[in-house]
């Protein structure tokens, strides 16, 4: 008597739990798709992502009713009643919607994602053309001062003065001046003596320190595009895949469920 009533009672919590886990996996995707903005290229990837994500919950729901058909009858024909017209029918088409949806989001999330990265690239070309465009002002700005600081002979010598006693002793207002200030303070020493013996020398001066800006603005723009690029190659490849193989098993379970259930035979 218990073993009678344990073997009908499986089936049965099959079937509790597997109905359970497809309205928990229907609320879950409602609640992704809620503030629906299909217009949003952003939140269309970050939607079919999600959704992607939560595929393994409708997977195992539908699996168990599939499952609980077999041990509660052998068969997925029901006897006596209309096939169509049970729950596990409406699991299996279920399971053949699910399959061709996630087949779509394949393609579907490839091609959004190519286009944020490429609206991300163009962002970035135009912040690095912005930077560059702020640096140049800043360079022409900082050569005039320069170019009024050599003019005023007297002030560039007592610079001069004062940087070469640092240099000799070391100190700055009697503080021991920092090994990487020291060589900062030796380069400035370079570049006024150079321009008090060649004013000309401001304008190499000028060109060399803009080039140095420009390379870092550049160099940082290239390693913010590769890492977009890494990232969209990232995500488009783990979604990509992952909507494949689950595309899969939810055609295959409605494919074999049909086929049990004689849709395919020849009559």
């Amino acid at each position: 008597m218990k073993s009678t009533t344990s073997a009908l009672s499986a089936p049965f919590v099959l079937k509790v739990v597997g109905y359970v886990l497809l309205l928990f996996a229907l609320t879950d995707y409602l609640s992704v798709l809620a503030p629906m903005k299909w217009q949003e290229d952003q939140w269309l990837v970050g939607a079919l992502t999600q959704l992607v994500d939560r595929g393994t919950t409708p997977l195992i729901g539908i699996a168990m009713i599939y499952v609980s058909s077999f041990l509660d009858s052998g068969s997925l024909r029901a006897e006596g009643r209309n096939p169509f017209m049970t729950g596990r029918f409406l699991a299996i088409v279920l399971s053949g919607i699910l399959g061709l949806g996630f087949l779509a989001t394949v393609p579907t999330q490839f091609v959004y994602t190519n286009k944020l990265l490429a609206t991300a690239v163009d962002r970035l070309a135009k912040q690095s053309q912005q930077q560059e465009q702020q640096l140049a002002g800043q360079v022409q700005q900082r050569l005039g001062q320069l170019q009024e600081q050599v003019k005023d002979k007297a002030k560039l010598e007592a610079e001069l003065k004062q940087i070469d006693e640092i240099v000799k002793t070391g100190q700055l207002n009697g503080q021991k001046v920092e090994p990487a200030q020291l060589e900062f303070i030796k380069k400035s020493q370079k570049d006024l003596q150079k321009l008090k013996d060649d004013p000309n020398h401001l304008q190499v001066m000028a060109k060399e320190a803009s080039d140095q800006e420009l390379q870092k603005v550049r160099e940082n723009q290239k390693k913010t595009e590769e890492q977009a690029r890494s990232e969209a190659s990232r995500t488009s490849l783990k979604t990509g895949l992952s909507s494949l193989l689950l595309s899969i098993a939810f055609s295959l379970i409605s494919w074999l469920g049909l086929a049990e259930m004689g849709i395919f035979s020849k009559r």
